[in-house]
Order: C-alpha cells, then structure tokens, then sequence
C-alpha cells in the first residue's frame, strides 16, 4: 500500500468515525428534545389544567 492509498484509507475512516459521531450527537439530541418536551408538555398542562385554561393548550 502506497502512501497515497494509505492517506485515503485514513481520511475514510476519518470520515466514517465523524459521521457516526455525528449520528450519534443528532440522535442523542433529538431524545434530548423529545424528552424535554413530553416534560414541559406534562407539566404546562398540568398547570393550565389547574389554571382551567384547555383554550391555550
């Protein structure tokens, strides 16, 4: 293997780890998000419930 092939081997590998790295970080967010808005989802109509206000929710 030549220095160039083992330069493209390197930057392949380079890129795949950075896309799965990405992946994972974009996923990791999205439940993150997901989480974070069942959270409020729950707790806003808990209050609005009490406050008696369904028209805003």
């Amino acid at each position: 293997m030549n220095d160039r092939q083992h330069e493209q081997g390197a930057a392949t590998a380079e890129y795949a780890v950075g896309a799965a790295v990405g992946v994972g970080f974009a996923a990791t967010l999205v439940s993150l998000v997901d989480y974070y808005h069942s959270f409020v989802e729950r707790y806003l109509g808990v209050v609005l419930h009490m406050l008696d206000l369904p028209g805003l929710w």
